[in-house]
């Protein structure tokens, strides 16, 4: 008998790998500098407010590259909501930020760990009909798909 305490998402470990991404390049960095870095880039009205997002937005990118090289997820090992965060935006980066938003230095595809990440998170049961969804709500095409499907286009 008795009231069982609820499970937790994270354990001891993950919350200290949580709280050492915080202190290195926080989660707020990563919205400010990539989620919605490819607005300030894409809707700059001045060429040196589109310098600076552009350039933020791709040292973003690049850090979070270096990161994925050393481990699994943002976080180390585990999926994390940091990395949902992440994932929503980079599923609509080649095919909707690149050109459109002119976010165009480097596709995500051009990353290997970003675009392997990527097509891992894709591959979590439920989420490649959700990305096709964002991406046909963006007019995208399927062969903008590539980046989770991989370059040969299999699933």
């Amino acid at each position: 008998g008795g009231i069982r305490p609820a499970p937790t998402a994270f354990d001891q470990p993950v919350m200290a790998q949580i709280r050492s991404y915080n202190t290195s390049f926080t989660v707020k960095e990563v919205y400010n500098a990539i989620n919605n870095g490819v607005y300030k880039t894409g809707f700059a009205t001045a060429q040196a407010a589109y310098e600076e997002a552009f350039a933020a937005l791709f040292s973003a990118l690049d850090t979070v590259e270096d990161r994925l090289s050393r481990q699994r997820y943002l976080c180390g090992s585990r999926m994390t909501e940091a990395d949902w965060r992440l994932f929503a935006t980079l599923i609509r980066f080649d095919a909707v930020y690149f050109s459109h938003f002119k976010c165009n230095r480097r596709r995500i595809a051009d990353y290997p760990y970003l675009s392997n990440y990527v097509r891992e998170l894709y591959q979590v049961p439920g989420v490649a009909a959700s990305g096709e969804e964002l991406l046909s709500l963006a007019g995208e095409s399927d062969a903008d798909l590539v980046i989770m499907r991989g370059h040969d286009g299999a699933s």
